[in-house]
């Protein structure tokens, strides 16, 4: 009587268990798991200063076919965190605390060109495209290099100069205008006096010394405006020597 009441007893746990399950519950194919999957961005924009993120969270039907939850992403500007790169090959990582979802989730970390980027979530033969703005990050400094920073007057010497331009959060933002002078006039050549940065936020020039009856000190002066409008500069000492 004892073993009748035990296979019993289990006999009604399996069909509790059983019927807590419905049939529809299941997602068995990729069409059915990419119209049931959620996007979730904690924010829809970010500055382009090649250091802000924002996560993208996806939610899986709980009862997903693990094997269908393979995300391909490729973004058209910026990187992932984890891959350091514009594509991530991702699978999911963890249930949610309530027992609803599946969860995968994925760091984008923004470049310094600023507009859309476009976000390309892939399963299977399926894709959607979710668009995240990178907002242009404007100057707050700009900083100088010199290179070399002293030369003898005895010969034509081509000096290299970079000028570095940051914002609050990072690097300001691609295309950024900077503006190269130099005092005395007279005692050489720029090859140019307006450039804009590039992607890692410089603006590279190139100096030419050219009076050789000249010595002291050449004043080298970097300006760039901030989001106000406001002039930044900064100056460099290019030493000259007998």
């Amino acid at each position: 009587m004892k073993y009748l009441n035990k296979v019993l007893w289990s006999l009604a746990v399996v069909t509790l268990l059983i019927s807590c399950y419905d049939k529809n519950d299941y997602y068995y194919t990729a069409n059915d798991v990419f119209e049931s999957l959620k996007v979730e961005l904690t924010v829809d924009s970010i500055f382009a200063d090649g250091n802000s993120a924002l996560s993208v969270k996806y939610k899986f039907p709980l009862y997903t076919d693990t094997t269908l939850s393979k995300l391909t992403l490729q973004l058209s500007n910026g990187t992932f965190l984890k891959s350091k790169s514009d594509k991530l090959v991702t699978n999911f990582s963890r249930i949610d605390s309530i027992r609803e979802n599946r969860i995968v989730e994925a760091i984008i970390v923004s470049s310094t060109s600023a507009g859309n980027c476009y976000l390309t979530t892939q399963l299977q033969q399926y894709e959607k495209i979710d668009t995240i703005r990178f907002i242009k990050a404007f100057p707050t400094k700009v900083s100088l290099s010199v290179d070399p920073f002293y030369i003898k007057n005895d010969t034509v010497v081509e000096v290299a100069i970079v000028a570095t331009v940051n914002s609050s959060g990072g690097i300001a933002s691609k295309g950024t205008p900077v503006n190269l002078s130099y005092s005395p006039a007279e005692v050489g050549i720029l090859n140019q006096s307006t450039l804009t940065t590039a992607a890692d936020g410089k603006a590279s020039f190139k100096f030419v010394f050219t009076k050789f009856d000249f010595s002291g000190d050449i004043i080298i002066n970097a300006e760039t405006l901030n989001e106000a409008g406001d002039l930044i500069s900064v100056y460099q000492v290019l030493r000259v020597i007998d």
